[in-house]
């Protein structure tokens, strides 16, 4: 798993010390509450669905600029430590990974 050698530029923050931008006024934040509370909550669904779909879809953009002989393999194992991998202990994250790389390895 030497391709895993790398280090993100980012950091995992507490969420305690977020402060959350709030750069809509109130009413206009009321009233697009107002409008998503209409959409079914199938269409919410959707909606959220898409912009997961979109933010894979830069995050994979990024590795393959940083990475960019990366196999399929190894882009299915950079994904998951991206989206997930600061989540795990080291420990947890080396017994994920490689149950995945046994996997992609049988595809």
């Amino acid at each position: 798993m030497e391709f895993l050698n790398f280090t993100w530029k980012s950091r995992r923050v507490n969420a305690e010390h977020i402060q959350i931008m709030k750069d809509t006024i109130p009413q206009i934040s009321v009233q697009f509450n107002k409008m998503m509370m209409t959409l079914s909550g199938e269409e919410r669904f959707r909606m959220g669905f898409s912009m997961n779909e979109d933010s894979r879809r830069l995050v994979i953009a990024s590795l393959l600029n940083q990475k960019p002989e990366a196999t399929s393999a190894e882009k299915r194992l950079l994904l998951f430590d991206r989206f997930y991998g600061k989540e795990f202990d080291q420990k947890t994250r080396e017994k994920i990974l490689k149950v995945l790389l046994r996997r992609t390895e049988t595809e």
